[in-house]
C-alpha cells in the first residue's frame, strides 16, 4: 500500500516523497487529492521536520494556535491573573441565560440581527 501511494503521489509531492518511478504524472482525485491539498496547506505553515515528527494531537494544537489567534478582549487582560472577561462572567451570580448570551455575544456566535428582530429593536 505504501509503495502504491508513494508512486502515485511522488509527482505531486516532490519535496516530501522520493520515488524512482519514471511514470508521467497523472491526474489524481478523491482521497489522494485531499492528501496533496492537505500537505500543501500544512507545508506553508510548518516546516517539513515538524510535519515528519509531530503526532496528530500536537499537529491539531499547532493548527489551532496558528489559525485561531487569541481574541483581542482576552489578550488585553492576559498580564494579570483574574482579569479575563469570560472567567469573571462565569463567576458572577447572574442567571445562566445571561451568561450564555454574554458568551455567544463575545465569541461572535450570536445571530445578532435575528436577536434584534426578535426583540423588535431593528
Amino acid at each position: 500500500m505504501r509503495t502504491v501511494l508513494q508512486t502515485k503521489l511522488a509527482w505531486h509531492l516532490p519535496t516530501f516523497l522520493v520515488s524512482s518511478c519514471g511514470e508521467q504524472p497523472h491526474k489524481i482525485g478523491g482521497f489522494l487529492k485531499e492528501v496533496v491539498d492537505t500537505y500543501n496547506f500544512l507545508s506553508v505553515r510548518f516546516s517539513r521536520d515538524f510535519l515528519s515528527s509531530v503526532n496528530r494531537k500536537g499537529l491539531s494544537n499547532a493548527l489551532y494556535d496558528t489559525l485561531f489567534p487569541e481574541p483581542l478582549y482576552r489578550a488585553v487582560h492576559r498580564q494579570s491573573p483574574g482579569q479575563d472577561v469570560l472567567c469573571r462572567v462565569k463567576k458572577m451570580a447572574i442567571p445562566p441565560r445571561a451568561k450564555s448570551f454574554f458568551f455567544k455575544l463575545h465569541t461572535s456566535t450570536l445571530p445578532v440581527k435575528a436577536w434584534l428582530h426578535e426583540k423588535g429593536i431593528f
